[in-house]
């Protein structure tokens, strides 16, 4: 299977602006069309056609994003993303002026997912990709490596579909 062209304007803006790292307090709910997840408290928000944004400074970003695919994703062709993924997260690093340092295998909102992180000098910018039908989701956290990775984790752990 050849996946769908993936779009990340958006994410790759945002990224290149900003970074997720550690937030205090509860958090505050962000509803998007279709997904929901749960930013650090008193960070903003903010949206775009495709994406919904919560960044605290212009060091802290959480984000995900929303495109339509042109073919139907089955949980079936999971094995195969990383393929495309690979090149999606290549593309990312160099634009970044980093490099790719990682993959691994998460479960977001139930489903079987891909994670890469790229590095690029002081910054880790983890994006994790959801498909569900003719759906992708994209999950982008960038935080300065020195901060720990809660906004990150609490991006991927209340990350919703519905």
């Amino acid at each position: 299977m050849r996946c769908p062209r993936l779009v990340f304007g958006a994410v790759l803006a945002a990224a290149l602006l900003a970074g997720c790292g550690g937030g205090g307090g509860k958090g505050q709910v962000v509803r998007g069309d279709g997904f929901r997840f749960t930013a650090p408290a008193g960070w903003s928000v903010q949206h775009t056609r495709t994406a919904w944004v919560a960044s605290k400074g212009d060091t802290d970003l959480v984000e995900t994003a929303s495109f339509t695919t042109v073919k139907l994703y089955r949980s079936s062709l999971f094995k195969q993303l990383p393929r495309e993924l690979d090149h999606v997260a290549a593309s990312l690093a160099r634009d970044l002026k980093g490099k790719v340092a990682g993959r691994r295998r998460v479960v977001v909102a139930g489903r079987q997912s891909w994670s890469y992180r790229v590095r690029s000098g002081f910054d880790a910018t983890d994006i994790t990709f959801v498909f569900v039908a003719r759906q992708e989701y994209q999950l982008l956290c960038r935080r300065l490596v020195t901060v720990d990775a809660t906004a990150c984790q609490q991006l991927l752990s209340s990350f919703t579909l519905g």
